[in-house]
């Protein structure tokens, strides 16, 4: 389970959030891909498929210690989240170009190393074979994309069609969790209309007055629990309802405290079981993306202070792949120091 949302500053900044959850382990690790890396994908027969060469440097955050982006930012400011979407998902098994074959792994490291706006995005998708290896890969891979990018457009890509063809959406609400598929929960948006951020209005009868109880009263009905559905309601209302930031700045700070309405601690999302084992969905991590001068904050379960990575200030003109650890240690700083009498 994840979320992921976008937020705009009134400077024009553009930030994105977004959380990771899972039940296995991820032990992800920070990916660093350099400008001029030679890249390409498999085939359904395990030869070469399509080849590419990194255009945009990237750092983004793996899983499983492999070479795949789960979510990432490049150099011009696109943004790549990879979501789950299980039950519904469907890809192509096979390739009609061999050239052409994508294997849907690979897509988010695809789109950050070649494009930099989501109309790039959108129009190149027709140009690649994008395949999933079958059942088993739809069983353990069944997933859909989150795209934003420094303009603050969004689309969603997802795999739903029997044919295996991908679909893009446009997403107006700047907002994706998991399953049901996307346009279901555009759909129940309209369940919740209602909210408000200003408090309910006192209600008058027999000569008594009722009101409400304490500040928040307009936002009562906002779900609460950590479904996907309540995940993208809560994410969608709290952010068109929260103060517009004014900068980078003040968006990652929203940005984290949206985030922070997500959160899942270990323990409180539990699998039924099966085979004698049931799995803990928790925030395994999250970032903080600023897509206007771009950046990576991350911080992880274990150490909640984010650590960010500007894109600048980083050497991403080197061919190769590099992958550094994510520091998960807690991190408090001490003030003890400065309570002195004065």
């Amino acid at each position: 389970m994840c979320t992921d949302f976008l937020l705009k500053a009134a400077d024009g900044s553009v930030v994105n959030g977004r959380s990771m959850e899972f039940g296995a382990e991820l032990n992800s690790r920070i990916l660093v891909v350099g400008r001029g890396t030679p890249m390409h994908s498999t085939t359904p027969d395990l030869s070469h498929g399509l080849r590419w060469t990194c255009k945009h440097g990237i750092v983004a955050i793996n899983a499983f210690g492999l070479p795949i982006a789960t979510d990432g930012v490049n150099q011009a400011g696109l943004s790549v989240g990879v979501l789950w979407l299980p039950g519904i998902t469907e890809y192509a098994s096979t390739a009609s170009d061999p050239s052409r074959a994508l294997f849907v792994g690979q897509l988010a490291n695809w789109l950050l190393a070649s494009f930099a706006t989501v109309g790039e995005v959108r129009e190149s998708l027709a140009g690649v074979d994008i395949w999933g290896g079958g059942k088993a890969v739809e069983q353990r891979l069944p997933v859909h994309f989150a795209v934003h990018d420094r303009h603050g457009h969004s689309i969603v890509i997802e795999f739903t069609d029997p044919s295996g063809k991908p679909t893009v959406y446009d997403n107006p609400a700047a907002v994706l969790t998991n399953a049901p598929a996307f346009p279901w929960h555009l759909s129940n948006i309209d369940n919740f209309v209602g909210l408000r951020a200003r408090d309910a209005e006192p209600l008058e009868a027999a000569h008594t007055a009722f009101n409400p109880c304490g500040h928040g009263s307009g936002m009562r009905g906002l779900p609460g629990d950590s479904t996907p559905p309540s995940r993208f309601i809560r994410a969608f209302y709290l952010k068109r309802f929260a103060s517009q930031p004014a900068d980078a700045a003040a968006a990652r700070n929203l940005a984290l405290h949206l985030l922070n309405t997500v959160d899942i601690p270990l323990g409180t999302s539990r699998s039924l079981p099966e085979n004698g084992k049931t799995e803990d969905d928790y925030t395994q991590w999250a970032v903080v993306k600023t897509l206007t001068a771009p950046s990576l904050g991350i911080r992880t379960y274990g150490n909640t202070t984010l650590m960010e990575i500007d894109l600048k200030q980083i050497d991403l003109e080197t061919p190769g792949e590099r992958t550094y650890p994510v520091p998960t240690e807690p991190v408090a700083i001490d003030i003890s120091a400065t309570l002195r009498p004065r």
